[in-house]
């Protein structure tokens, strides 16, 4: 099945639900999509599922729920790259993401449009915007994890304009964005190797354009162990944890982890500073950039890289993450 759809209606918001292997949250998921309460097109993307992932979907298909499968599997960053280009050929002129086991309050996208309204008559007609927010945290069966994905992650997820925290810290979760067109535009197409779509649609809303951020969680985030981005294996990942023989090999061997080092973000930068399809950059965003793009390449010396990274919102806040970091920096031999 293509990725081919009618024209657009007359609403204008779409919400682009992106599966793969989903089948065990899908149905909970679609629900909470429908029960919006402002009028969307739901568009499904399915990429090449082999389960009932696709049976699913075509059960809730309407002129309202319109259903794609790929015709090879492209992996969730092209599937969202895609599933972008279509609804910005039917025209739509705003754009929410969706995971495949999450649910969402009944006035996400609402929230998310009434937000944008009021900002949008002090702003330039083309202006790309973003609207995120905080998410509640849920296990395999629904129950209740943590009131706040920022909270259990130690994010410090700013309101305000802050290159240096988006880049870093970030905290724009994929699955509470809502864009306008413009937005989307801009942000097409993904640079190479991108290691998450919300990353990179953060990075362009802050640099061109304004984020807005919610005040309260707008999804119910479901974390598994089979989360694409995020997981209960990955969370226990990052603790270190001196009980463990892991621990000590490590640190006999000085092989510890860096912030930001082990995804695309270096990419992503260099793409920025040289890419000549983008608009100029502002000077000063354009330093923080190159600051960001030395540490990444480990360049000055360490002691140097610390001190400027401990002085930046490139880390999170936390005493001991602080801490963590510089015994990192110190001590790893990893990126020799």
């Amino acid at each position: 099945m293509p990725n081919s759809f009618p024209p657009a209606n007359t609403n204008n918001t779409a919400i682009l639900l992106c599966t793969y292997n989903g089948e065990s949250h899908l149905n909970t998921q679609i629900e909470s999509l429908l029960a919006q309460s402002q009028a969307c097109t739901v568009m499904a993307f399915d990429d090449c599922s082999t389960d009932s992932t696709l049976s699913i979907l075509s059960s809730f298909e309407s002129d309202q729920f319109l259903v794609s499968q790929n015709v090879k599997n492209l992996g969730y960053v092209k599937n969202f790259e895609a599933a972008l280009t279509a609804a910005l050929n039917k025209g739509f002129e705003y754009i929410a993401l969706a995971d495949q086991d999450d649910v969402w309050s009944q006035d996400r996208i609402e929230n998310g449009l009434l937000a944008i309204g009021k900002i949008k008559k002090e702003l330039p007609f083309s202006t790309p915007i973003l609207v995120h927010s905080d998410l509640s945290v849920i296990n395999d069966t629904g129950e209740a994890i943590a009131p706040s994905y920022f909270r259990l992650r130690n994010y410090r997820v700013s309101a305000q304009r802050n290159m240096q925290l988006i880049l870093g810290q970030n905290g724009v979760m994929g699955n509470t964005i809502l864009m306008n067109s413009s937005l989307a535009k801009l942000a097409l197409p993904f640079p190479t190797e991108l290691h998450v779509h919300d990353y990179w649609l953060a990075v362009i809303a802050e640099l061109y354009g304004r984020r807005i951020l919610l005040g309260h969680p707008t999804v119910q985030y479901r974390l598994h162990a089979d989360n694409a981005s995020n997981s209960v294996r990955k969370f226990s990942a990052l603790r270190l944890k001196p009980h463990r023989a892991g621990f000590w090999k490590r640190l006999w061997a000085r092989d510890f982890k860096l912030p930001f080092m082990e995804d695309s973000r270096h990419k992503v930068i260099a793409h920025l500073l040289n890419n000549q399809s983008l608009p100029p950059l502002k000077a000063e965003d354009k330093i923080v950039l190159e600051n960001f793009y030395q540490y990444l390449q480990l360049q000055p010396a360490r002691l140097a890289l610390i001190k400027a990274m401990l002085n930046s919102d490139f880390l999170k806040t936390s005493l001991v993450y602080r801490i963590r970091f510089t015994a990192a920096m110190i001590l790893s031999k990893r990126y020799r």
